[in-house]
Protein backbone atom coordinates (compact mmCIF):
# COMPACT_ATOMS: atom_id res chain seq x y z
CA UNK A 1 0.00 0.00 0.00
CA UNK A 2 1.44 3.33 -1.07
CA UNK A 3 1.46 6.14 1.50
CA UNK A 4 1.88 9.91 1.62
CA UNK A 5 5.53 9.33 2.50
CA UNK A 6 6.12 7.58 -0.81
CA UNK A 7 4.32 10.39 -2.62
CA UNK A 8 6.42 13.01 -0.85
CA UNK A 9 9.61 11.16 -1.82
CA UNK A 10 8.36 10.96 -5.42
CA UNK A 11 7.45 14.59 -5.64
CA UNK A 12 10.57 15.79 -3.84
CA UNK A 13 12.45 14.65 -6.94
CA UNK A 14 10.29 16.98 -9.03
CA UNK A 15 10.21 20.08 -6.83
CA UNK A 16 13.17 22.33 -6.02
CA UNK A 17 13.70 23.68 -2.50
CA UNK A 18 13.56 27.37 -3.49
CA UNK A 19 11.84 30.08 -1.45
CA UNK A 20 8.06 30.48 -1.62
CA UNK A 21 8.29 34.27 -1.24
CA UNK A 22 6.98 36.27 -4.22
CA UNK A 23 6.77 40.05 -4.29
CA UNK A 24 3.14 41.20 -4.13
CA UNK A 25 4.01 44.22 -6.26
CA UNK A 26 5.04 42.09 -9.24
CA UNK A 27 2.41 39.38 -8.89
CA UNK A 28 0.01 40.56 -11.61
CA UNK A 29 2.68 41.36 -14.20
CA UNK A 30 4.41 38.02 -13.67
CA UNK A 31 1.10 36.18 -13.84
CA UNK A 32 0.23 37.73 -17.19
CA UNK A 33 3.63 36.94 -18.73
CA UNK A 34 3.09 33.31 -17.73
CA UNK A 35 -0.26 33.08 -19.43
CA UNK A 36 -0.54 31.67 -22.93
CA UNK A 37 -3.69 32.20 -25.02
CA UNK A 38 -4.42 32.61 -28.71
CA UNK A 39 -5.52 36.01 -30.10
CA UNK A 40 -9.18 36.77 -29.31
CA UNK A 41 -9.44 33.73 -27.05
CA UNK A 42 -11.41 34.52 -23.88
CA UNK A 43 -9.11 34.73 -20.84
CA UNK A 44 -10.02 32.38 -17.99
CA UNK A 45 -9.41 33.18 -14.33
CA UNK A 46 -6.94 30.41 -13.51
CA UNK A 47 -6.33 31.29 -9.87
CA UNK A 48 -8.87 28.76 -8.47
CA UNK A 49 -7.17 25.96 -10.44
CA UNK A 50 -3.83 26.15 -8.64
CA UNK A 51 -3.36 23.60 -5.85
CA UNK A 52 -0.63 23.91 -3.21
CA UNK A 53 1.85 21.05 -3.18
CA UNK A 54 0.83 20.10 0.38
CA UNK A 55 -2.84 19.92 -0.63
CA UNK A 56 -1.96 17.94 -3.74
CA UNK A 57 -0.13 15.34 -1.62
CA UNK A 58 -3.22 14.98 0.56
CA UNK A 59 -5.45 14.58 -2.50
CA UNK A 60 -3.22 11.86 -3.92
CA UNK A 61 -3.31 10.02 -0.59
CA UNK A 62 -7.10 10.35 -0.50
CA UNK A 63 -7.22 8.66 -3.91
CA UNK A 64 -5.13 5.77 -2.60
CA UNK A 65 -7.28 5.43 0.52
CA UNK A 66 -10.62 5.80 -1.29
CA UNK A 67 -10.26 3.70 -4.44
CA UNK A 68 -9.40 0.11 -5.23
CA UNK A 69 -9.78 -2.48 -7.96
CA UNK A 70 -12.39 -5.23 -7.82
CA UNK A 71 -9.74 -7.90 -8.21
CA UNK A 72 -7.55 -6.28 -5.56
CA UNK A 73 -4.73 -3.77 -5.59
CA UNK A 74 -4.43 -0.05 -6.22
CA UNK A 75 -4.32 2.03 -9.38
CA UNK A 76 -0.89 3.58 -9.91
CA UNK A 77 -0.69 7.22 -8.82
CA UNK A 78 0.97 8.39 -12.04
CA UNK A 79 -1.68 8.36 -14.76
CA UNK A 80 0.49 9.66 -17.63
CA UNK A 81 3.72 11.54 -18.29
CA UNK A 82 3.72 13.61 -21.46
CA UNK A 83 6.38 15.65 -23.27
CA UNK A 84 5.25 19.27 -23.32
CA UNK A 85 5.77 19.66 -27.08
CA UNK A 86 3.18 16.96 -27.73
CA UNK A 87 0.38 19.24 -26.52
CA UNK A 88 1.01 21.76 -29.31
CA UNK A 89 -0.47 19.45 -31.93
CA UNK A 90 -3.62 18.90 -29.87
CA UNK A 91 -4.06 22.64 -29.34
CA UNK A 92 -3.72 23.11 -33.11
CA UNK A 93 -6.37 20.42 -33.70
CA UNK A 94 -8.71 22.23 -31.30
CA UNK A 95 -8.19 25.53 -33.14
CA UNK A 96 -9.03 23.87 -36.49
CA UNK A 97 -12.46 22.70 -35.35
CA UNK A 98 -14.09 26.11 -35.91
CA UNK A 99 -13.39 29.32 -37.83
CA UNK A 100 -14.82 31.53 -35.06
CA UNK A 101 -12.46 34.45 -34.45
CA UNK A 102 -13.65 35.60 -31.01
CA UNK A 103 -15.41 34.52 -27.81
CA UNK A 104 -13.98 31.02 -27.70
CA UNK A 105 -11.79 28.81 -25.51
CA UNK A 106 -9.65 25.90 -26.69
CA UNK A 107 -9.99 22.92 -24.38
CA UNK A 108 -9.01 19.29 -23.92
CA UNK A 109 -11.22 16.48 -22.72
CA UNK A 110 -9.47 13.66 -20.83
CA UNK A 111 -11.43 10.41 -20.59
CA UNK A 112 -10.79 7.92 -17.81
CA UNK A 113 -9.65 4.53 -19.04
CA UNK A 114 -7.85 1.71 -17.26
CA UNK A 115 -5.27 -0.95 -18.13
CA UNK A 116 -5.72 -3.91 -15.79
CA UNK A 117 -2.43 -5.53 -16.78
CA UNK A 118 -0.28 -2.79 -15.25
CA UNK A 119 -2.99 -1.23 -13.04
CA UNK A 120 -2.42 2.15 -14.65
CA UNK A 121 -4.80 4.62 -16.17
CA UNK A 122 -5.33 4.34 -19.93
CA UNK A 123 -6.30 7.92 -20.74
CA UNK A 124 -7.83 9.17 -23.98
CA UNK A 125 -7.70 12.79 -25.14
CA UNK A 126 -10.09 14.85 -27.29
CA UNK A 127 -9.50 18.48 -28.38
CA UNK A 128 -12.55 20.75 -28.03
CA UNK A 129 -13.46 24.18 -29.37
CA UNK A 130 -15.69 25.91 -26.82
CA UNK A 131 -17.82 28.70 -28.32
CA UNK A 132 -19.47 31.20 -26.03
CA UNK A 133 -23.26 31.11 -26.23
CA UNK A 134 -24.92 34.31 -27.56
CA UNK A 135 -27.00 34.66 -24.38
CA UNK A 136 -23.96 34.55 -22.08
CA UNK A 137 -22.12 37.90 -22.05
CA UNK A 138 -21.22 37.69 -18.36
CA UNK A 139 -17.76 36.97 -16.99
CA UNK A 140 -18.85 34.83 -14.04
CA UNK A 141 -20.13 31.40 -15.09
CA UNK A 142 -19.89 32.33 -18.76
CA UNK A 143 -21.45 29.55 -20.83
CA UNK A 144 -19.73 27.74 -23.71
CA UNK A 145 -20.98 25.02 -26.03
CA UNK A 146 -18.54 22.33 -27.12
CA UNK A 147 -17.69 21.78 -30.78
CA UNK A 148 -15.95 18.46 -31.34
CA UNK A 149 -13.39 17.33 -33.87
CA UNK A 150 -13.35 13.99 -35.68
CA UNK A 151 -10.62 12.26 -33.70
CA UNK A 152 -9.77 10.82 -30.28
CA UNK A 153 -6.10 10.63 -29.30
CA UNK A 154 -3.82 8.53 -27.14
CA UNK A 155 -0.30 9.45 -26.04
CA UNK A 156 2.42 7.24 -27.55
CA UNK A 157 5.43 7.16 -25.24
CA UNK A 158 7.60 5.55 -27.93
CA UNK A 159 7.29 8.58 -30.22
CA UNK A 160 6.43 11.21 -27.56
CA UNK A 161 3.42 12.21 -29.68
CA UNK A 162 -0.36 11.96 -29.58
CA UNK A 163 -1.78 9.54 -32.13
CA UNK A 164 -5.37 9.01 -33.25
CA UNK A 165 -7.07 5.91 -31.90
CA UNK A 166 -10.37 4.11 -32.32
CA UNK A 167 -9.80 1.80 -29.35
CA UNK A 168 -11.94 3.07 -26.48
CA UNK A 169 -12.23 -0.25 -24.65
CA UNK A 170 -10.24 1.05 -21.68
CA UNK A 171 -13.09 3.43 -20.81
CA UNK A 172 -15.38 0.53 -20.01
CA UNK A 173 -12.60 -1.32 -18.19
CA UNK A 174 -12.30 1.65 -15.83
CA UNK A 175 -16.04 1.76 -15.12
CA UNK A 176 -16.23 -2.02 -14.63
CA UNK A 177 -13.25 -2.39 -12.30
CA UNK A 178 -12.78 0.68 -10.13
CA UNK A 179 -14.33 0.74 -6.67
CA UNK A 180 -14.87 4.01 -4.82
CA UNK A 181 -15.34 4.45 -1.08
CA UNK A 182 -18.90 5.38 -0.11
CA UNK A 183 -19.80 7.27 3.06
CA UNK A 184 -20.35 4.63 5.75
CA UNK A 185 -20.88 1.90 3.17
CA UNK A 186 -17.39 0.72 2.36
CA UNK A 187 -16.40 0.50 -1.30
CA UNK A 188 -18.97 0.55 -4.09
CA UNK A 189 -19.00 0.10 -7.84
CA UNK A 190 -18.76 2.99 -10.28
CA UNK A 191 -22.13 4.61 -10.98
CA UNK A 192 -22.78 6.66 -14.11
CA UNK A 193 -26.56 7.17 -14.03
CA UNK A 194 -26.32 10.87 -13.17
CA UNK A 195 -24.24 13.45 -11.32
CA UNK A 196 -25.84 12.62 -7.97
CA UNK A 197 -23.18 9.96 -7.34
CA UNK A 198 -20.16 12.19 -7.90
CA UNK A 199 -18.48 9.46 -9.99
CA UNK A 200 -16.37 10.89 -12.81
CA UNK A 201 -15.66 9.45 -16.25
CA UNK A 202 -13.84 12.44 -17.76
CA UNK A 203 -12.61 15.99 -17.14
CA UNK A 204 -12.40 19.02 -19.41
CA UNK A 205 -9.82 21.77 -18.96
CA UNK A 206 -8.59 24.68 -21.02
CA UNK A 207 -5.33 24.76 -22.91
CA UNK A 208 -4.76 28.07 -21.11
CA UNK A 209 -4.33 26.16 -17.86
CA UNK A 210 -1.97 23.65 -19.40
CA UNK A 211 0.05 26.23 -21.33
CA UNK A 212 0.22 28.60 -18.36
CA UNK A 213 1.51 25.74 -16.23
CA UNK A 214 4.21 25.03 -18.81
CA UNK A 215 5.15 28.69 -19.35
CA UNK A 216 5.27 29.27 -15.59
CA UNK A 217 7.83 26.48 -15.23
CA UNK A 218 10.17 26.97 -18.22
CA UNK A 219 12.61 24.24 -17.25
CA UNK A 220 10.04 21.47 -17.35
CA UNK A 221 10.17 18.95 -20.20
CA UNK A 222 7.17 16.85 -19.21
CA UNK A 223 3.76 17.22 -17.62
CA UNK A 224 2.91 14.47 -15.16
CA UNK A 225 -0.77 13.63 -14.78
CA UNK A 226 -1.50 12.27 -11.31
CA UNK A 227 -4.50 10.48 -9.84
CA UNK A 228 -6.01 12.26 -6.86
CA UNK A 229 -9.35 12.62 -5.11
CA UNK A 230 -11.34 15.26 -3.31
CA UNK A 231 -14.41 15.30 -1.13
CA UNK A 232 -17.56 16.84 -2.52
CA UNK A 233 -21.08 17.21 -1.18
CA UNK A 234 -24.25 16.49 -3.17
CA UNK A 235 -27.56 17.03 -1.35
CA UNK A 236 -25.65 17.32 1.95
CA UNK A 237 -24.06 13.89 1.43
CA UNK A 238 -20.30 13.45 1.13
CA UNK A 239 -18.89 11.78 -1.99
CA UNK A 240 -15.36 11.03 -3.15
CA UNK A 241 -14.54 12.43 -6.58
CA UNK A 242 -11.66 11.02 -8.66
CA UNK A 243 -9.75 14.01 -10.05
CA UNK A 244 -6.52 14.55 -11.96
CA UNK A 245 -3.65 16.84 -11.00
CA UNK A 246 -0.97 18.19 -13.33
CA UNK A 247 2.60 18.75 -12.22
CA UNK A 248 5.71 19.81 -14.18
CA UNK A 249 8.94 17.90 -13.68
CA UNK A 250 10.76 21.06 -12.54
CA UNK A 251 8.91 23.80 -10.64
CA UNK A 252 11.02 26.94 -10.83
CA UNK A 253 10.15 30.17 -8.96
CA UNK A 254 8.91 32.23 -11.89
CA UNK A 255 5.36 33.33 -11.14
CA UNK A 256 2.43 33.16 -8.74
CA UNK A 257 -0.24 31.12 -10.51
CA UNK A 258 1.28 27.64 -10.65
CA UNK A 259 4.57 28.15 -8.78
CA UNK A 260 5.05 25.17 -6.44
CA UNK A 261 1.48 24.10 -7.21
CA UNK A 262 -0.44 21.47 -9.12
CA UNK A 263 -3.11 22.24 -11.70
CA UNK A 264 -6.50 20.86 -10.66
CA UNK A 265 -8.51 20.02 -13.74
CA UNK A 266 -11.66 19.13 -11.84
CA UNK A 267 -12.55 22.78 -11.25
CA UNK A 268 -13.64 23.15 -14.87
CA UNK A 269 -16.33 20.48 -14.84
CA UNK A 270 -19.38 19.29 -12.96
CA UNK A 271 -18.91 15.79 -11.52
CA UNK A 272 -19.21 13.83 -14.77
CA UNK A 273 -18.73 16.51 -17.44
CA UNK A 274 -21.71 14.87 -19.08
CA UNK A 275 -23.71 18.01 -19.78
CA UNK A 276 -23.20 21.23 -21.71
CA UNK A 277 -22.85 24.15 -21.70
CA UNK A 278 -19.57 24.34 -19.83
CA UNK A 279 -19.14 27.28 -17.46
CA UNK A 280 -16.01 29.34 -16.85
CA UNK A 281 -15.09 32.38 -14.80
CA UNK A 282 -13.29 34.92 -17.03
CA UNK A 283 -10.72 37.55 -16.13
Amino acid sequence: MKTVLHLILFYSMLVSSTSLFISCGSKESIAETQRFALPNEDIINLEPNAVLESDGIKQMQLFIDSTSLKLGGDIETIADSIKINAFVALRDRAAEISSADSNYILALRIMYGLNLNNKRMNLLYEPLFLKKTPASPQKINAEYMALRGPYIYKYDKATSKFKTTIDQSGLQVYKDNIQIKRSGLGFGEFQVSNDSTGDVKEVVFSFQELDSLIHGNPNTTKITILNAAEEMYISQKKHIKHILLLGPDDLSPVGPIFYMKFGNLSHLCPPSCGTTPYKYNLK
